[in-house]
């Protein structure tokens, strides 16, 4: 069972914006993906995973607003504190 949608960052990405905008659509067609399957309701978490030194990794899970250039966002819905994607091309 989903429990919230993750976007795993690759090494070195500390955060959405990180990311060109060709790679930013791309996570966004990945998440509209669950929207049109109507799990719009779960929240967006991301995780990245950084060297904590001497070799060691930790994974980090953050929440992050971000808008899409094609209007789907992650944003906060419905006075939530949770993040949700919202791919209905209507902005946040």
């Amino acid at each position: 069972m989903l429990h919230a949608l993750i976007i795993v960052l690759p090494n070195d990405f500390y955060s959405l914006c990180d990311f060109d905008k060709d790679a930013a659509q791309d996570i966004d067609i990945q998440l509209n993906l669950y929207w049109v399957d109507n799990y719009g309701a779960l929240p967006v978490v991301i995780m990245k995973t950084y060297d904590s030194g001497g070799g060691k990794y930790q994974k980090e899970i953050f929440v992050e607003k971000f808008n899409f250039a094609n209007g789907n966002c992650i944003s906060q819905y419905k006075g939530s504190e949770e993040l949700f994607y919202l791919g209905d091309g209507k902005g946040c």
